[in-house]
Parts: C-alpha cells; sequence; structure tokens
C-alpha cells in the first residue's frame, strides 16, 4: 500500500501541475501529507476490517437471539 500511496501522490501533484502550474512548496507539502496520510489510513481502517471479519469477532457480534 506504501506504492500505492507514492502513485497517489505522484499523481496528485502531477494534475495540480498541469491545472496551476508553477506549485508553491507550501502546497506540495500540504498536498503529500494531506493525500499520503488519507490513504494510508484508509488502507489501515481496511486491513482492520478484514483482519476483524477473518478473527471471528464479526460472526459474535451478529447473533440477536441470545
Amino acid at each position: 500500500m506504501v506504492l500505492v500511496t507514492i502513485a497517489a501522490v505522484a499523481g496528485s501533484i502531477a494534475f495540480l501541475y498541469a491545472t496551476v502550474g508553477q506549485l508553491p512548496i507550501h502546497m506540495v507539502i500540504a498536498t503529500v501529507v494531506g493525500v499520503g496520510f488519507s490513504v494510508l489510513l484508509g488502507s489501515a481502517l481496511m486491513l482492520l476490517s478484514f483482519i476483524s471479519n477473518a478473527s471471528g469477532h464479526d460472526a459474535e457480534v451478529n447473533t440477536p437471539d441470545e
């Protein structure tokens, strides 16, 4: 997922450069941190949901009859 994050950051910087032109360094830093953190956070949360499903904790919650 780190490679996907790097690709997403590079793609967003390339898109901004193509639409805006020369980017200020603060905009580049904010874009790298914002996009990078968002993609890594999303992938970590998906990983946690897959681990929760595989461990069987989700099956224990779905028993309302008890």
